[in-house]
């Protein structure tokens, strides 16, 4: 098992973009005037559900951080990032060709299928420009395409890896 990097940069981002909009609630309960018959029990309900909130998006965060790897083995390749897992067996695949790309443009993705796409940390399922599904684990650099010919569940991989697991995944298709 190997280990996809990340970015604490990007974490970051992804924290305050997750936790802003709850801060400016918090702000509101704390500071907003009470409203005629409203009691302390409303208020410290209130900020008890904001707790929750915040606790449960720090999980998800959390989560998201710390899953993030690849597994090699003779009969198929597992790559797992956030939320996402994708695995190709190798009975599906004829070849594989991997590049180093210099940006996450450089893969020409279009559109989220079903994914995450934030401060260029990409994970999960995107179409690419020429309608091809493209599973993405991009949290760092350097960068690899991916493609994969045969039966398997997508064409092109996009992730971020060393360059001794990306001659890794090339000798995998081999």
């Amino acid at each position: 098992m190997k280990n996809i990097p990340t970015s604490p940069r990007q974490l970051v981002y992804m924290a305050l973009t997750l936790f802003a909009p709850l801060l400016l609630t918090v702000a509101l309960i704390c500071w907003a005037p009470a409203k005629p018959g409203q009691t302390q029990a409303d208020t410290l309900v209130a900020a008890g559900v904001v707790a929750g909130v915040v606790l449960l998006f720090a999980a998800i965060l959390a989560v998201s951080a710390m899953r993030h790897a690849i597994d090699i083995t003779p009969g198929a390749l597992v790559v797992k990032h956030s939320m996402y897992t994708l695995t190709v067996n190798r009975a599906d695949v004829t070849s594989v060709t991997v590049q180093e790309i210099p940006a996450i443009a450089d893969a020409r993705l279009s559109t989220r299928k079903n994914g995450t796409a934030l401060f260029g940390y990409y994970s999960g399922w995107f179409w690419d420009t020429r309608g091809g599904l493209t599973f993405c684990a991009v949290s760092a650099h350097p960068i690899y395409m991916v493609t994969l010919e045969g039966n398997a569940p997508c064409r092109q991989l996009v992730l971020s890896a060393s360059p001794e697991v990306a001659r890794a995944i090339g000798a995998w298709g081999a």
